[in-house]
């Protein structure tokens, strides 16, 4: 209530409407209990709003209306119902299968054969698929660089996402020219691939990267690295 006969003495020194701005602020003193039974909660707001009035307009100004509340309570429920349905979309995903890490779902490890050529392999979970357009090495530290990939053959496939597609599933290995390293010398390889689930979902595109020792001249090739190692089960 406070608010409303504190509108009064700027108004009147201003402008000399005394009789109007009683009559008045009677209209706002029930506009403002109106409003605080329709929404309690935001009573406080409400008064405030009337403080910031500019005369002679905020005399006037029309109350609060219901609806304006009641739609925002329907933009909130709308929001929350967008909610639900992404939780039950999820729920249903999990249920068919739960989904595996990029990492797991296309694994990707390498070796040395020599300085001159490195090996890349995918090995692809059951029930998932690598776009051979999407497959990308690059390998560092500067100096060192690697030619075309000799990539085999995939499966055509009319993918949803990409249209006609080769793709592979099961084991990839790829055989990787290298220049401008030397014997004994660690070099990292980077692959960027992109690939599916059948059930429909696509994965964003991943880069995974292994540290690779060339083996030293008449040497045998090097290690198998993975760039995902399996944790450890300490307990067998």
């Amino acid at each position: 209530m406070g608010a409303c006969v504190n509108i009064a003495a700027p108004v009147e020194s201003m402008y000399h409407w005394r009789p109007k701005i009683d009559t008045e602020s009677k209209r706002c003193r029930n506009r403002v209990e109106a409003v605080s039974k329709l929404h309690k909660t935001n009573f406080r707001k409400s008064s405030l709003s009337l403080l910031h009035m500019d005369p002679p307009h905020s005399l006037t100004a029309p109350a609060p209306k219901p609806w304006r509340d009641v739609s925002a309570r329907r933009c909130r429920l709308a929001a929350l119902a967008a909610v639900f349905v992404a939780v039950g979309a999820g729920v249903a995903c999990a249920a068919g299968g739960d989904l595996l890490p990029a990492e797991q779902a296309f694994r990707f490890s390498a070796r040395a054969l020599d300085e001159r050529t490195l090996e890349a392999r995918f090995t692809i979970a059951d029930g998932y698929y690598l776009y051979r357009d999407k497959l990308k090495f690059v390998v560092s530290p500067g100096g060192a660089t690697l030619g075309a990939a000799e990539l085999p053959a995939g499966k055509v496939k009319t993918d949803e996402f990409f249209g006609k597609v080769e793709t592979y599933r099961g084991t990839l290995v790829v055989k990787l020219a290298l220049s401008g390293a030397m014997a004994g010398q660690t070099v990292l390889l980077a692959a960027d691939s992109q690939g599916c689930a059948d059930i429909g979902v696509c994965y964003p595109p991943t880069q995974q990267k292994v540290n690779l020792p060339l083996p030293m001249l008449g040497r045998p090739p090097g290690a198998l690295v993975d760039a995902t190692p399996p944790k450890k089960n300490w307990f067998q």
